[in-house]
């Protein structure tokens, strides 16, 4: 895996010391690379390897919520796990504001990468 830990953006390779670590929960340098080399290592989607790590890093959820991004456009909330739609006041009143009031919003439950 360490030998396809490589961020496509910039080059850099992630060494298995720190994949070890990230595997174990032990702490690492949280740099913006580390996120493309992970998704480079697993396969997995660079937006589900930068939501996963904006959980870890600061201990909030993130995701489409609203389930209207595209492959061109990305609509995330942060919110803290255990929220429901109607601790989302402020969603609603942006929707309100983009002619989107009835827009469902629908709260997912925490995601990892590796899940």
């Amino acid at each position: 895996m360490a030998e396809r830990a490589v961020d496509p953006e910039t080059g850099k390779k992630l060494q298995w010391t720190t994949l070890a670590k990230i595997k174990n929960g032990e702490s690492y340098r949280h740099d913006r690379w580390i996120v493309g080399a992970i998704a480079a290592a697993t396969g997995r989607d660079p937006g589900e390897v930068r939501k996963a790590a904006a959980a870890e890093w600061v201990g909030l959820t993130a995701d489409d919520i609203l389930g209207m991004s595209t492959p061109q456009v990305s609509i995330v909330v942060a919110y803290q796990p255990g929220t429901r739609p109607e601790d989302l006041p402020l969603v609603k009143e942006a929707l309100k504001k983009l002619d989107l009031e009835d827009a469902t919003i629908t709260v997912v439950e925490e995601r990892h990468a590796g899940s």
